[in-house]
C-alpha cells in the first residue's frame, strides 16, 4: 500500500507589516552582456522577490512517498512567491563594492494580496470514484488522486482536461485530508469525503 504525505512548513512572520523598505544589489560584472537599463530591470525583479519573501515568508513543501514502510521518494520544494506593489520611484545607487548597483524600494501588499497568500480549504463530501479496470491494490491511490484533482478543479476548471492533471494537482495542493473512505467491492468504487488545502496565489499563477 502506498501512502502519500504532503506537508507545508510556512516560514511566515505573522506580525509582519504589510509594507517594507527593501534594498537589494547585484554586481554588474555578472551581467557584462546587459545594458544598464536591462540590469536595472533584473535588479528591480530581485528586490520584489526579496520584499515578497519578507512580507509573505518562504514556503517549503515536502512530499514523501512511503511504500511498505519504506521511503521511496522525498521531494522538497522551496519557493519565494507573492505579489508586491512598489510605492513611489525605485532609488538606484552604487553599492559598497566596486561594480555593485543597488536599488531601494518601498514595497507593500494589500489585504487581498495577503488573503491570496494564505492557506484556504476546499471541502468535498461524498465524492465517488469508480474504475473496474484498476487492480484492487491500486484503486485507493487512484481514488485519492482523482479526489485531489476534482477538488482543485472547482477552483481551476482547466485542470479537468489537462493530461498532467495529477502531477499538477499534487504540486498545487498543500495538504490532502481524507475524513471518510468507503470501498464498494461490487462496483470497484470508493466514496470519499475530506479537504484539500491550497494557496489561491499559486493556484491562479502556476
Amino acid at each position: 500500500m502506498k501512502i502519500v504525505f504532503i506537508y507545508l512548513l510556512l516560514l511566515l512572520n505573522l506580525y509582519a507589516q504589510k509594507s517594507v523598505i527593501k534594498t537589494s544589489f547585484i554586481n554588474q560584472a555578472n551581467y557584462a552582456n546587459k545594458s544598464m537599463q536591462e540590469i536595472k530591470v533584473i535588479l528591480l525583479e530581485k528586490v520584489k522577490v526579496d520584499a515578497a519573501s519578507e512580507i509573505f515568508g518562504d514556503f517549503i513543501k515536502s512530499e514523501t512517498d512511503i511504500e511498505n514502510g519504506k521511503m521511496i521518494r522525498n521531494l522538497i520544494i522551496s519557493e519565494k512567491n507573492g505579489l508586491v506593489h512598489i510605492k513611489g520611484t525605485p532609488k538606484y545607487a552604487n553599492g559598497k563594492n566596486f561594480g555593485d548597483i543597488q536599488v531601494t524600494v518601498e514595497a507593500y501588499a494589500t489585504d487581498e494580496d495577503l488573503k491570496n497568500m494564505s492557506i484556504q480549504k476546499i471541502k468535498v463530501t461524498d465524492y465517488v470514484y469508480t474504475n473496474p479496470n484498476i487492480a484492487l491494490k491500486d484503486i485507493k491511490k487512484a481514488a485519492e488522486d482523482a479526489f485531489l484533482v476534482y477538488a482543485l478543479s472547482t477552483k481551476r476548471a482547466s485542470l479537468k482536461n489537462n493530461p498532467n492533471q495529477i502531477s499538477i494537482a499534487r504540486e498545487l495542493s498543500i495538504a490532502l485530508s481524507i475524513t471518510k473512505s468507503v470501498f464498494d467491492p461490487k462496483n470497484s468504487a470508493y466514496t470519499m469525503s475530506g479537504t484539500v488545502d491550497y494557496i489561491p496565489f499559486f493556484l491562479k499563477n502556476k
